[in-house]
């Protein structure tokens, strides 16, 4: 196709000719302005942190045979749902294909709706978490919607730029999608294994106030809830008389394949799995690997006789595999790893995992870039990008189930607080052995170990472990010592901080063990350095109310200022912990301390959403009118926070309904833009000034139209909004 063509770029579809590139300034200047859109595109990619799905329908999509699933185009309750906006629900048994049906049914939307159709595949496997929450099935929609190469929605956009130092809410990317989905109009949205969500509820009612719009599939092993109107049902049941086709597809393909088998023992071993299957397409999955070793028909006829019943009498018989095996523990290990770790790793990063000698504590260099996994493959996969993962969410179900069952008992344990132990002393050792963890950082080990050996640490903590574990987070964090200073410098290099000292990282990681060591070392509880500037106002922030009390009655500041929340009355407000609240009041907090994000304690409370703090404070002499901070003062920051109990509370206590400043201009403001008509009503009955000026809108009508809330609009005219009011973003 365009047999010699040179020196062109396609951009939307349009040829655009560059050969005098270097003469021709507007071109150049065109190619400025794609090059900046694409790293703008890149900066906002960056700043979501979506959970990115894409690798889940790759990996469906190269397991998925032609013709798998095809079945489905043919039944009237596709049809239906197909002919307008609604919610199919498709229900299945754990490994009953359902995954590949969606993928198949992806590629049939897309052919006609190539720019309308977006997924999330939720997915236990998945150790950042993000794959099953509510919060990252919003995060993923928005990144298909609203972000291209070159291209990102407005909306998104200025969102990003004024929140890109700050993370973003529940309630901004609900408002955020809203906005991106009205501007498209119609599209189909795809969800995938909904009873591996841990919020499916949210899910649920967020699919239901869209389905009018959109054309919504569901895939679970579970009935639907949660959806106001009538949605379409088709249940693939548990004798998988509607999967048997696919199965029958899958096992021609694979068997047929054979050379070794004549054609009798290839039917034989079709219909035996075929009918011990019962529509469970992974189990026959996993039992063709134990045919695949059969060389004779007599053999597969014995192979075929001992298989398990089920998944769980599949995946117990290949955890057996691998504890009878001669490097068991490196297996144990593997899976501990898969099922704790806080990211997903790659199999040369398990190679330098299993190079760590955990009894003699050093990195054996001869084994460090082995990539050989030594876990049976009915357990554990190898997908894109050489990541190592659990090969079905089944699979991490039952080890769980395992350990639970099984802990004291067996010595093939597989529970978190083991997993843990074992981390944090696979990641310091790492840590100390190795000089050099700059080379190659971000592809290896290292860059696991100096991000994540805290978190773990401070499970060790939380868990009370003692041992090696805890002797090997003493001597990373001992004041002056090389492995400390060699870890620090890499991490905050990551992050741009300020050197901070052992203690600080003991106080905001919880590490109860070492900090009263610390202490005594050096006196350093008052050294300023890091996010929050004080180890006070760390452990305030993360909430670890022990070693609150440890540094106060070590001489710690109860009213030092800086960091992000200024004071660590206001960062315990803000983690809405009454108990260190109360404990830093009794020690001498002022409660009316200015400065930080919020500007005083009560803001942050009003807009964490605490009524018992909020009332605490007030309690202490909190003044309720005091100005700063982002949102101005507590009334609007709780406005902005929905919560209308601290409204009527900060109300009760004199609050001043239009007192102005911060971000909103006013409490009615924040109100109308957060589109809460009850808390409107309660601030106008209480004298709010409809036309007050000022904010980022300028007014609340206008913050009001911003959001789209009709209901709101009409109200504030009813009560004298001045509809040609000029002003505002």
């Amino acid at each position: 196709m365009f047999t010699g063509a040179h020196h062109f770029i396609i951009n939307g579809g349009n040829f655009t000719a560059i050969c005098k590139l270097y003469k021709d300034k507007k071109i150049t200047q065109t190619l400025k302005i794609l090059s900046t859109a694409s790293d703008e595109a890149t900066k906002v990619d960056q700043w979501l942190k979506a959970p990115d799905c894409s690798s889940n329908y790759v990996t469906a999509e190269d397991k998925k045979l032609q013709g798998t699933g095809k079945w489905i185009f043919d039944l009237d309750e596709y049809k239906k749902w197909k002919s307008e906006p609604g919610v199919l629900w498709i229900q299945g048994p754990a490994g009953s294909g359902k995954t590949i049906l969606t993928t198949t049914i992806l590629q049939d939307i897309k052919e006609v709706h190539k720019n309308a159709v977006w997924y999330h595949y939720f997915d236990t496997r998945d150790n950042t978490g993000l794959k099953t929450t509510y919060r990252g099935f919003l995060l993923s929609l928005i990144k298909q919607m609203g972000l291209g190469n070159e291209q990102i929605n407005p909306a998104l956009y200025a969102l990003y730029k004024t929140n890109k130092f700050n993370g973003i809410t529940i309630e901004e990317l609900q408002k955020l999608l809203k906005t991106v989905i009205e501007e498209r109009n119609a599209g189909y949205i795809v969800v995938d294994a909904m009873d591996e969500c841990k919020e499916a509820d949210k899910v649920s009612k967020w699919l239901s106030s869209h389905s009018s719009q959109l054309w919504m599939l569901v895939t679970s092993r579970l009935p639907a809830v949660g959806f106001e109107n009538g949605i379409i049902n088709i249940a693939l049941g548990e004798k998988g008389s509607r999967m048997n086709a696919d199965i029958e597809l899958y096992l021609k393909s694979t068997i047929d394949t054979i050379p070794r088998f004549r054609d009798t023992t290839r039917d034989y071993i079709k219909e035996s799995l075929k009918n011990g299957a019962h529509g469970v397409f992974r189990w026959v999955e996993c039992q063709l690997r134990a045919v695949q070793q059969c060389t004779s028909h007599t053999s597969v006829k014995k192979a075929l006789g001992k298989l398990p019943k089920d998944l769980e009498e599949t995946y117990e018989q290949a955890l057996k595999r691998c504890k009878d095996q001669g490097n068991a523990e490196e297996a144990q290990h593997l899976l501990l790893w898969l099922l704790y770790a806080y990211e997903p790793l790659t199999k040369r990063q398990f190679g330098e995992i299993l190079a760590v000698d955990l009894g003699e504590q050093v990195v054996n260099p001869y084994m460090e870039f082995k990539e050989g996994l030594v876990i049976d493959t009915t357990i554990v996969t190898v997908g894109q990008d050489k990541i190592v993962q659990l090969a079905h969410a089944s699979v991490k179900e039952y080890l769980i189930s395992y350990s639970l069952q099984k802990e004291t008992q067996d010595l093939f344990q597989l529970n978190e607080k083991l997993a843990h132990d074992i981390m944090t002393q696979t990641t310091i050792i790492y840590l100390m052995q190795k000089e050099n963890i700059d080379s190659g950082y971000y592809r290896s080990f290292a860059h696991y170990s100096v991000e994540k050996w805290l978190s773990h640490a401070s499970k060790v903590e939380e868990y009370k472990l003692k041992g090696k574990a805890q002797n090997l987070i003493h001597r990373m964090l001992e004041n002056n010592n090389q492995y400390f200073a060699r870890w620090e410098t890499i991490y905050r290099r990551q992050r741009y901080f300020s050197p901070k000292t052992p203690l600080y990282y003991g106080a905001l990681n919880g590490l109860c063990e070492v900090v009263p060591k610390l202490i005594s070392e050096l006196n350093l509880v008052n050294l300023q350095g890091g996010q929050y500037r004080y180890a006070l106002l760390a452990a305030a922030n993360r909430g670890n109310e022990a070693i609150v009390k440890l540094l106060l009655e070590n001489g710690a500041d109860v009213n030092a200022q800086g960091g992000e929340y200024s004071n660590a009355l206001q960062a315990a407000a803000h983690a809405r912990d009454e108990a260190i609240v109360k404990l830093l009041l009794e020690n001498g907090a002022d409660v009316n301390a200015q400065g930080g994000e919020y500007g005083n304690a009560l803001q942050a409370a009003a807009h964490a959403r605490d009524e018992a703090i909020v009332k605490l404070l007030l309690e202490k002499g909190a003044d309720v009118n005091a100005q700063g901070g982002e949102y101005g003062n507590a009334l609007q920051a709780a406005a902005h926070a929905r919560d209308e109990a601290i409204v009527k509370l900060l109300l009760e206590k004199g609050a001043d309904v239009n007192a102005q400043g911060g971000e909103y201009g006013n409490a009615l403001q924040a109100a109308a833009y957060q589109e809460n008509e009850v808390i409107v009503k309660l601030l106008l009955e209480k004298g709010a000034d409809v036309n007050a000026q000022g904010g980022k809108y300028g007014n609340a009508l206008q913050a009001a139209a911003h959001a789209g809330d009709e209901a709101i609009v009409k109200l504030l005219l009813e009560m004298g909004a001045d509809v040609n009011t000029q002003g505002g973003k």
